[in-house]
């Protein structure tokens, strides 16, 4: 190689070997870097990208349920512990725990609480002493408030600490206080709506299944179960009332029909008044009828009233007429028919009255004339007597003189007639008017 072609090639395998030396040293640089730190999730401003933090959603079941029950993991000690668990800053989450169990977050809000944090202490160290010691006394206070709750009716907001407290001591005291307590009410409530709708207070057995159903951890199906056994309660018992209601009312249309025809039959076989208790005016009126049944019944008794008083009257039974007039009457009997009815029975009694025979010894004579006794009789020393019957009529005179009977006949008729013509007597009043009164009197003729 010549001197020249040496200078030519020198700048070339400068340029190479600066490339080389280059490309060592890069690799070098990267090869003895320090690797960078892990990002923690726990560690503030650090959260890794696209990850979110969710609440568990609870669920729904008839009884305090933990949270983290949905985990396929058992739980190990008080609280679960994964393989996969993310690192936890003690220290930082201990103080958490501290600053939310001063501000009383004890197991709300969710993620913030105090049993959130120490959940985590341990799930990271299931055998921390202080951090058990603390959610004691956290679980101490939650207790405390949850039993302040149920004693004032707030059974939700029991619920609800009771829901967090299962979440990490699924076995704690007060879950199965809170849980123990609303069953009983819940028992209650639906005992109390069973026996309202069996006795017929429908909506006092409503409010008491919306009680039950309002109160918190209660299985809808159950609840509708309930529901739908009280409405059958109330069917059958609706039933039961509608049957009895018709059973009632046959009864009573019998009854009243039974009634109807024992007055009917009563005025048919003449008992309108009589014998007590067993007769058509005392039927009638203790017997409870529609309007138009008594005034037909009504009607048919007034008419045989009347008829009846009317026979009686005829028959000479005016007592008994007169009664029958006023039964007639309490039934507001036709006025016309009922006035010349009692006109009747009024001249019937005076009737029977005059044609009584009275004694004269019951009137008052205002004058008396003896009789003169017959010569031939006198001659003969004949004694005798005669039997007369007279009219005291409304004037006082006598008239109509019968002599009805004589010992010896025909001696001294003539004469005792003769003197009863001229007797005189003030008049017989009876039912309020002067009347002609029939009267008899025995005259004994005696020489004597």
């Amino acid at each position: 190689m010549t001197e020249h072609q040496d200078k030519s090639s020198l700048p070339i395998l400068l340029t190479i070997a600066g490339i080389l030396v280059a490309i060592v040293g890069v690799g070098w640089l990267f090869l003895y870097q320090d690797p960078p730190e892990p990002i923690s999730a726990d560690e503030p401003g650090t959260e890794p990208a696209n990850v979110r933090i969710e609440p568990l959603e609870a669920p729904a079941p008839d009884s305090i349920t933990p949270e983290s029950e949905s985990s396929p993991e058992p739980a190990t000690g008080d609280a679960p512990v994964t393989d996969d668990a993310p690192t936890v800053d003690i220290e930082g989450t201990f103080r958490k725990a501290r600053l939310a169990a001063g501000a009383d977050n004890l197991a709300y809000p969710a993620g913030r609480s105090a049993l959130h944090f120490y959940a985590q202490i341990l799930a990271a160290e299931p055998d921390n002493a202080i951090a058990q010691a603390e959610l004691d006394a956290v679980l101490s206070r939650i207790e405390t408030t949850a039993t302040a709750h149920l004693s004032a009716g707030e059974y939700a907001d029991a619920f609800d600490l009771a829901v967090a407290v299962a979440d990490i001591r699924p076995g704690h005291a007060l879950v199965q206080q809170v849980q123990q307590t609303i069953d009983d009410l819940s028992d209650d409530l639906v005992s109390e709506a069973v026996d309202a709708a069996r006795r017929g207070d429908d909506q006092a057995a409503t409010d008491a299944i919306r009680a039950a159903q309002q109160l918190p951890g209660r299985d809808a199906d159950y609840i509708a179960a309930v529901r739908a056994s009280i409405a059958d309660i109330v069917a059958a018992r609706r039933a039961a009332e509608t049957q009895r209601a018709e059973s009632a009312r046959r009864a009573a249309a019998q009854a009243l029909s039974n009634a109807i025809a024992r007055i009917r039959t009563a005025i048919l076989e003449g008992r309108l008044i009589e014998p007590a208790g067993n007769n058509a005016r005392e039927l009638l009126a203790a017997t409870t009828l529609p309007d138009d049944e008594r005034t037909r019944l009504t009607a048919e008794l007034t008419a045989m009233l009347l008829a009846e008083s009317g026979a009686n009257i005829q028959r000479e039974l005016l007592p008994e007429a007169e009664a029958l007039l006023d039964a007639a009457a309490e039934f507001d009997a036709d006025p016309e028919q009922l006035t010349e009815l009692r006109n009747s029975l009024e001249q019937a009694y005076v009737t029977a009255e005059s044609g009584r025979i009275l004694s004269t010894s019951e009137f008052v004579q205002t004058k008396r004339v003896n009789p003169r006794y017959p010569r031939r009789a006198s001659d003969r020393n004949i004694s005798g007597w005669v039997e007369i019957y007279f009219t005291v009529t409304s004037d006082g005179t006598a008239s109509d003189i019968e002599v009805v009977a004589s010992d010896p006949p025909d001696i001294f008729d003539q004469a005792a007639v003769r003197a009863v013509q001229q007797w005189e007597f003030e008049p017989r009043e009876y039912r309020g008017q002067l009347i002609d009164q029939r009267a008899g009197v025995r005259l004994v003729f005696d020489l004597e």
